[in-house]
């Protein structure tokens, strides 16, 4: 449980950080006291399975993505078929986007992804 708990922290530390999002800003947007996300990225405590959610949804990440215990060396070994990323929920995060050294605002990733939907045939079939 240790090994998993420390994972998990790493993973939490490492999105965050890779994001330029401080630790207050991510308990803000998620629901969570500043302590809760330090108790978090330190292994004291475990997040619940909601706030796994939570901060998959805000990262735009899957949610194994948060709870994988693989390495970073074995993550960079995988083939880049084994990635997938939900562009839905990434244009609808606060992630920040570049596209050709310009920084994407709402409006442009709310047309994004209007445009996807129309092109793709709109809403999946469930």
């Amino acid at each position: 449980m240790a090994q998993l708990k420390n994972a998990v922290a790493d993973n939490i530390k490492r999105l965050r950080k890779s994001r330029d999002v401080s630790a207050a800003e991510l308990a803000m947007r998620i629901g969570v006291s500043q302590s809760t996300v330090s108790d978090w990225e330190t292994a004291k405590k475990m997040p619940r399975a909601g706030a796994v959610e939570s901060l998959a949804e805000y990262f735009g990440v899957l949610k194994s993505d948060i709870l994988s215990d693989m390495s970073e060396a074995e993550r960079a070994n995988l083939p880049a078929s084994t990635e997938i990323i939900d562009l839905e929920a990434l244009l609808h995060s606060p992630i920040r986007i570049v596209w050709k050294d310009i920084m994407l605002d709402r409006n442009t990733k709310a047309l994004i992804s209007r445009l996807t939907d129309a092109a793709i045939g709109g809403e999946k079939d469930e």
